[in-house]
């Protein structure tokens, strides 16, 4: 009797160790879930939009564009910047992610929307600046993103005009 008592903390412990290591399983799942998910692209350094950067836009940008983002270029020093909506001063256009070598010393203010005290709306389009904070030329793009030009719906579900889609190394509507 004592042995078959035995027998059965045994196998308790088994089935014990057995959930242990299935949680230990599923946990190291996760955790390279998260990790393959998570920002692995480089980025440039960031610096933060001057006020002056801004003007005044009639409505706020759609949801961003889903983007297929092409192989990292060999260029060690490459670094992606997201596609991002920019103002034409009469609707947004998205302009396409890209990979860039940032100029020496520069870094890159992202595009933002902001209101000011009397509710007017504010944007300032992605850009790099120079160590003193001014706007520099955006340098040539090594590979470029896609995406679709897609209608988008507003929260009433009518389709919003947006400009077509545009290269960051072109500056006109073209695709890539």
């Amino acid at each position: 009797m004592a042995a078959r008592k035995n027998l059965h903390v045994g196998a308790r412990a088994r089935r014990g160790n057995e959930r242990a290591v299935h949680s230990c399983h599923v946990a190291n799942v996760i955790v390279a879930f998260l990790l393959a998910c998570a920002g692995s692209l480089p980025e440039p350094s960031y610096s933060s939009q001057p006020a002056s950067a801004f003007q005044e836009v009639l409505y706020a940008p759609p949801p961003a564009r889903v983007e297929l983002v092409p192989k990292r270029p060999k260029n060690s020093n490459a670094v992606w910047i997201d596609g991002e909506w920019d103002w034409t001063g009469a609707r947004w256009a998205w302009q396409y992610g890209h990979w860039v070598v940032p100029p020496a010393g520069a870094t890159y203010s992202k595009w933002a929307v902001t209101r000011r005290s009397d509710g007017v709306l504010l944007f300032a389009s992605g850009t790099f600046r120079d160590r003193r904070g001014s706007e520099i030329p955006s340098p040539p793009s090594l590979a470029v993103a896609h995406a679709r030009d897609e209608d988008v719906i507003d929260v009433e579900g009518k389709t919003e005009p947006t400009a077509p889609n545009v290269r960051p190394d072109v500056g006109s509507d073209s695709k890539p």
